[in-house]
């Protein structure tokens, strides 16, 4: 039988492929109201030294409809003038 989260639970791991400062220190995902969301956590300080985790959350189903490759629009090229060859000059 698979893990299943329950709701209003979830799971944060340490992000072993932060390359940035932008990056979350931690990720991992939550059920909330039956909705599955992804979580990203960063470590911070307050001014006294508390170190504290700021969260974001985002629909698993929002990043579902992204993972794929970017949408590639095809290049229109403009439309040509068409040239009449029948005309009536005799040369």
């Amino acid at each position: 039988m698979a893990y299943e989260v329950k709701d209003l639970t979830g799971t944060l791991f340490q992000n072993n492929r932060k390359t940035t400062d932008k990056h979350p220190d931690k990720s991992g995902s939550c059920k909330i109201n039956g909705q599955e969301y992804w979580i990203s956590g960063w470590i911070k300080y307050a001014d006294n030294g508390e170190e504290r985790v700021s969260l974001a959350f985002k629909l698993k189903e929002e990043t579902a409809n992204r993972s794929g490759p970017a949408t590639v629009r095809p290049t229109v090229e403009p439309a040509k003038p068409q040239i009449d060859i029948n005309d009536d000059i005799p040369f």
